[in-house]
């Protein structure tokens, strides 16, 4: 934690750290939460589910890890851009790196009232 958020109530430091959706300048490469998703669930690594509390936001989510693809198994250079294949509003690139930064990145989601949980 930044020093200058020490003195700042829990929620204010979280606000800081916690983000509803990884907005694409945040992080190299322009991914979002939901592009970290795709990545995860279209290479047959995780399968997560969210219920919602209300229409729109996320209570809670279940995460189960199904497999990870080593880079040996990948190819041997992890730079090798693919392509998602079922991302149909746009057509988005990643390589390993993105792939394996997927695993931390979509646990950075919180909900507006902070009471998000992972099963």
């Amino acid at each position: 934690i930044d020093q200058g958020y020490l003195s700042l109530p829990p929620e204010k430091i979280a606000k800081k750290y916690l983000i509803e959706y990884i907005e694409p300048n945040l992080f190299l490469g322009g991914k979002t939460r939901m592009i970290y998703e795709y990545i995860l669930n279209e290479t047959g690594s995780t399968s997560i589910v969210h219920k919602y509390r209300t229409s729109t936001e996320i209570g809670f989510s279940k995460f189960q890890i199904k497999k990870v693809i080593c880079l040996n198994e990948s190819g041997s250079n992890p730079l090798v851009i693919r392509f998602l294949k079922n991302l149909g509003y746009c057509q988005k690139q990643y390589n390993y790196y993105d792939y394996m930064n997927a695993f931390e990145k979509i646990f950075l989601f919180q909900n507006s009232e902070f009471k998000h949980s992972w099963l």
